[in-house]
């Protein structure tokens, strides 16, 4: 009988014995895996939230905040992959499940997967240049060689209409990957009918490089494919399976939360302002360790840079972002941020010149940003920005960006 835990993120997990064998084998065969092993604990990386199947023993790991549900993830996904997502987010069907099971994933996946069927597979033409003993499409009379025309037949080019896309093979590969990732039943027999729909789809397994290189370019009439293309390659990037003695030993579905919204918030800011918003891909340098012969380098890498000027090495404003859940008390307002946050972002401001920075952190709620001004001799000016996590993607985008325009900008 299958076993189901759950448990917050950064939460270790005592775990049998025969549990934890599975577990080694696993890291094994891919050492990078969002997990390790600490005194027969399970212990996940920071902030990483999904779900861990070991056997018959189902470890779904939540975010510590509601804020961040299934459905929550996903949306910032395909916010990141995909275009024209706003308005379309209602068919993942996760509502407000906090649930990370393999389950919600498959099943969401299949139902995503019949709406396409039922609209109807969509395929290319191609083209074709080949030498053939039977007139078809055009002949290449440039090449007509009549000394070999009887043996070799005619140069002819011609086109024709295939459902074998890369589109449709990703799909297939995805179903595929599901199934073999199944214990339960009744979606075994679900995904195994709509594998029936892609019979005459050539199997095809993608490489890590093509997967994070593909581009959809909206050749297809079906309006779900955007979606679906996109939501296949997540599957076949992030759904890892271990097989032993041709068994399914173990499966894992990870996320970094902290990491997915970092890259979720930076590419609203990008794409919608009129400031150059940028975040350098390496660390830079702001102090030397010495001991002996021996030294070191400290850096510092902000989430978020607005108009970074690098001759100056200075900048309009600067910004962190954190998953940590933002509901101020009135009461208590100077408990709304904590105190290292804080002076993170002073050395920020101070290392990059100027005197406007803050934090952006999720919520559940609507606030305007909070203003903390700094008794220095900078006059520096802090703000505490949060998005509202629990209105539909659009409009929370659209909030966060008036925020920043209106209440944040104007200061500096």
């Amino acid at each position: 009988m299958s076993k189901r835990v759950v448990i917050e993120e950064n939460t270790p997990l005592k775990l049998e014995e025969r549990y934890l064998k599975i577990c080694e084998e696993l890291l094994k065969e891919n050492p990078k895996q969002l997990f390790r092993l600490n005194n027969g604990s399970l212990i996940f990386d920071e902030y990483i939230v999904g779900a861990l199947q070991i056997d018959d023993l189902t470890v779904e790991i939540k975010s510590r905040h509601d804020i961040f549900s299934l459905e929550k993830i996903f949306e910032m996904i395909f916010f990141l992959k995909t275009k024209g997502y706003e308005r379309r987010m209602d068919v993942l069907g996760y509502k407000k499940d906090s649930s990370f099971g393999m389950s919600q994933i498959a099943s969401s996946f299949c139902k995503m997967c019949e709406k396409l069927i039922q609209f109807g597979l969509s395929g290319h033409f191609n083209k074709i240049n080949k030498k053939s003993k039977y007139l078809r499409g055009k002949i290449e009379f440039r090449k007509f060689n009549k000394k070999v025309m009887v043996l070799e037949g005619l140069e002819v080019n011609y086109q024709y209409y295939s459902l074998n896309s890369f589109e449709n093979m990703l799909i297939k590969a995805a179903l595929r990957k599901l199934s073999a990732s199944q214990n339960n039943p009744t979606l075994q027999v679900k995904i195994n009918s709509l594998l029936r729909e892609f019979d005459f789809i050539d199997i095809y397994t993608p490489t890590k490089t093509e997967l994070r290189e593909y581009k959809y370019n909206s050749q297809f009439s079906n309006p779900h494919y955007s979606m679906m293309t996109e939501y296949a390659i997540i599957i076949l990037d992030n759904l890892n399976l271990s097989f032993k003695g041709g068994c399914l030993t173990g499966s894992s579905f990870l996320i970094n939360s902290n990491m997915l919204f970092e890259n979720y918030i930076f590419k609203i800011l990008s794409e919608n302002l009129e400031e150059q918003i940028e975040k350098w891909k390496t660390p830079k340098n702001y102090g030397t360790i010495t001991y002996q012969e021996h030294e070191g380098q400290k850096g510092f890498l902000p989430d978020i840079l607005v108009d970074y000027a690098p001759k100056k090495s200075s900048c309009r404003a600067v910004f962190d972002v954190k998953n940590k859940y933002f509901k101020p008390d009135l009461r208590k307002l100077s408990d709304a941020v904590k105190s290292p946050d804080i002076y993170q972002i002073i050395f920020y401001c101070n290392q990059l010149k100027t005197n406007c920075g803050g934090l952006i952190l999720p919520s559940n709620e609507s606030f305007k940003p909070l203003k903390l001004a700094i008794e220095d001799k900078n006059d520096l000016t802090l703000f505490i920005v949060s998005i509202n996590m629990n209105k539909p993607i659009h409009e929370r985008n659209t909030e966060l960006l008036d925020n920043l325009k209106n209440d944040v900008f104007i200061n500096t």
